[in-house]
């Protein structure tokens, strides 16, 4: 009867024994959790940054090209550059002191749309203006332009509300102007040496 009853306590002992174990690798587990909460809650800042400041930021994909970089120029301008996947530009923002820029850059080739706070521009692939909007002192006009950047054709609003056509020979000769004058029709054709031969009224 001992001797089963002791067998009996030692296998209890046994159980307990183990229990137990497990009991301080929990506790110890659970000690070594608070502390690391602690201390991380210490290390964290108690707000949110407000600011991060830098000259230049990079923004690159899982391959590690470059598609975004913010920063400033060698003449201190802020300017904003996205490229595509094949580290082609696509998109370029600059401010400057005199006035600020965004450009849009096509998928191939070299032409591009040029935005400002004067105007609108197209340009070629071979780097000259095709096409211009702008506005000066209030007052708009359009310009359309050869592929060798002479003017052709220029549609303008003058200061008194007036329209204005234009139209250009190759080698930059006003050729045939239409218009309103003082609420009056007004067309002019003149010849390449600009001798008027045609007018009405």
């Amino acid at each position: 009867m001992n001797e089963r009853m002791l067998e009996s306590l030692g296998q209890r002992l046994d159980v307990l024994e183990r229990h137990n174990s497990r009991l301080k690798r929990l506790a110890a587990g659970l000690f070594i959790a608070v502390v690391a909460a602690v201390v991380m809650g210490q290390a964290m800042p108690s707000r949110a940054v407000k600011a991060i400041e830098a000259q230049q930021f990079v923004v690159r994909d899982v391959k590690g090209n470059t598609r975004a970089i913010l920063g400033l120029n060698e003449a201190g301008e802020v300017q904003l550059l996205f490229t595509d996947s094949n580290k082609q530009p696509r998109i370029f923002l600059r401010a400057r002191d005199e006035e600020s820029g965004l450009a849009f850059f096509p998928k191939r080739g070299n032409s591009r749309s040029v935005f400002s706070d004067r105007g609108i521009w197209l340009i070629g692939g071979d780097g000259k203006v095709r096409a211009e909007l702008t506005l000066d002192n209030d007052q708009p006009s359009l310009a359309i332009f050869e592929k060798d950047g002479k003017p052709r054709f220029n549609v303008q609003l003058l200061e008194d509300g007036d329209p204005k056509v234009t139209l250009v020979d190759k080698n930059g000769s006003n050729r045939a102007v239409l218009g309103i004058l003082k609420g009056h029709p007004v067309i002019v054709l003149t010849n390449p040496t600009g001798k008027i031969i045609w007018n009405a009224p």
